[in-house]
C-alpha cells in the first residue's frame, strides 16, 4: 500500500472526472462515438498521460500514486460494458462474482507509469468485456474486509458477503 493512497485516489478521481466530461461534450457535440473497448483504453492511457505529468509537477514519489482502480466503460442503451480492475476487486454481474485478488500484492497503476503503454495495457490480465447485464456492482478490496481471513470460525455467512455486492 502506498503513503497517503487517499491522495491517489481522489487525484486519480479529478483526472478522470475532467476527462469524461470533456469526451462526453466532445462526443455530444461531434455526434460520433467510438466503441467502449477504444474509449476505456483512452481513458487509461489519458489518466497514465495526466498522472506522470502531475508526478513531475508535483515531484511526487510512486508511492503517493498507489491506488485500487476499478474503472468502467457502460453502454446503457445496449447494457454493455468493459472493466479494467487495477489491484484488487469485485466486480458482480447478475449475481455472479468475479473476484480480482493479488495476493497482497496489488499491481498498481503508479508502479508502470514509464513503461511503453500499448505493452503494459495488452498485458493486463484483469479486462472483463461484458455483453449484456440487468445488474451491476463494483467494488474495491474494502469489499473484503468483511471476510475474516484468520478464523474462519468466525467467518459471516457467504449470504452476508453476496448481499453488500448483489441485492
Amino acid at each position: 500500500m502506498g503513503t497517503e493512497s487517499v491522495f491517489a485516489s481522489i487525484l486519480y478521481g479529478k483526472i478522470l472526472r475532467n476527462f469524461c466530461k470533456l469526451k462526453f461534450y466532445e462526443e455530444f457535440v461531434s455526434g460520433n462515438s467510438t466503441n467502449i473497448k477504444s474509449k476505456l483504453k483512452e481513458v487509461i492511457k489519458h489518466l497514465i498521460t495526466e498522472t506522470k505529468l502531475i508526478k513531475n509537477q508535483l515531484g511526487l514519489e510512486i508511492n503517493e500514486l498507489l491506488s485500487t482502480l476499478i474503472i468502467g466503460i457502460i453502454d446503457t442503451k445496449n447494457t454493455k460494458a468493459e472493466f479494467i480492475a487495477i489491484g484488487d476487486g469485485l466486480i458482480c454481474i447478475d449475481g455472479e462474482l468475479i473476484e480480482y485478488e493479488q495476493n497482497d500484492k496489488p499491481d498498481y497503476l503508479g508502479y508502470h507509469l514509464a513503461e511503453n503503454f500499448e505493452n503494459w495495457y495488452e498485458s493486463q490480465k484483469q479486462k472483463l468485456s461484458v455483453s449484456t447485464f440487468n445488474d451491476l456492482s463494483i467494488c474495491t478490496d474494502g469489499i473484503f474486509t468483511f471476510k475474516n481471513f484468520e478464523n474462519k470460525s468466525k467467518q459471516k455467512s457467504e449470504k452476508r458477503y453476496n448481499r453488500l455486492s448483489i441485492n
